[in-house]
């Protein structure tokens, strides 16, 4: 009876810590660096973004999601690994 209380506790805590990786993952690789964030910002600005949300590194190039242009309209934008010049721009909805 006890050895099966253990097991149970033991995969009810597997269950609840398993997905933490994955969520991590889903969230981005990584966030940029502190020189990386102030050349980000730095092009957001000269592209006329006038605020932004979140900016993180995955799938070899780095995402800002909710850019605010000039006109109010909001976009999902995919930067440069290299330069940071923006790849594409997605409407954000």
């Amino acid at each position: 009876m006890l050895l099966n209380k253990l097991h149970l506790a033991l995969v009810v805590t597997m269950l609840n810590v398993a997905p933490l990786p994955l969520s991590a993952a889903r969230a981005g690789d990584r966030l940029p660096t502190p020189e990386e964030r102030r050349q980000i910002e730095q092009i957001l600005r000269g592209e006329g973004f006038t605020q932004w949300g979140e900016i993180d590194y995955g799938n070899g190039q780095f995402e800002v999601a909710k850019a605010v242009a000039r006109d109010g309209q909001r976009y999902d934008l995919k930067l440069s690994q290299v330069d940071f010049s923006i790849v594409s721009r997605d409407r954000d909805e």
